[in-house]
């Protein structure tokens, strides 16, 4: 019992981990929140965490074919994941902020759109997996057990519970102060993420290229 008590809070802890650096998809998501609402905010961290636990569930099941893979594809995999940004960036550029009153959030048919755009983001950094690679090496969560699917199982929920932990307290924190966002603190907050996303793209593309 004490085990599976430390297997879940070092679960929990290292799904906060992998997610709280305020990369890309952390910048999308405070701005889907601030213009969209919340469920737009937490849409988008919900993708993200479904691209982390995969990469979380590869590197605790095959360390070496991670590795092996990562190592072999390293630039075709950061070639595309660099033009995704750069498209990205493009499109929130010449995308019109608006603002939308609480209550009238208009993201639910735009679930699936939503959640894809910041998966596809977030899995082609595959990087991530060396940020396991340590974080359970330090916490020594991979270890021998009697029911090592149950052990697996149990990992990833723990995982899963402290990311959407993490973007539940995120989404919220910004939702709190959306009210207080000019519509032209918005455009420029849209158009600052916008060449975020291009520049950090096209320094991608160059240094696969040179």
């Amino acid at each position: 019992m004490e085990q599976l008590t430390v297997t879940i809070l070092y679960g929990i802890l290292i799904g906060v981990l992998v997610s709280c650096p305020m990369g890309p998809v952390g910048v999308l998501c405070v701005r889907r929140t601030l213009q969209n609402g919340r469920r737009a905010g937490m849409l988008t961290g919900i993708g993200a965490a479904t691209s982390d636990l995969l990469y979380a569930a590869v590197t605790y099941l095959g360390v070496g074919f991670v590795f092996d893979f990562i190592e072999t594809n390293r630039n075709g995999i950061e070639l595309f994941g660099s033009i995704v940004l750069v498209l990205f960036g493009i499109f929130l550029y010449f995308t019109a902020p608006r603002y939308i009153p609480p209550g009238t959030d208009n993201s639910q048919g735009k679930t699936t759109r939503i959640v894809a755009s910041s998966f596809l983001i977030t899995i082609s950094n595959p990087l991530i997996v060396f940020f396991y690679l340590v974080l359970f090496s330090r916490f020594s969560i991979v270890m021998e057990s009697n029911h090592p699917a149950v052990q697996f199982v149990i990992t990833m929920l723990s995982i899963a519970i402290g990311a959407l932990a993490w973007w539940t307290l995120i989404t919220y924190g910004i939702h709190r102060i959306r009210n207080h966002v000019t519509l032209s603190g918005f455009r420029l907050f849209n158009h600052t993420i916008a060449f975020l996303f291009a520049l950090v793209g096209f320094v991608g593309i160059i240094r696969v290229m040179v």
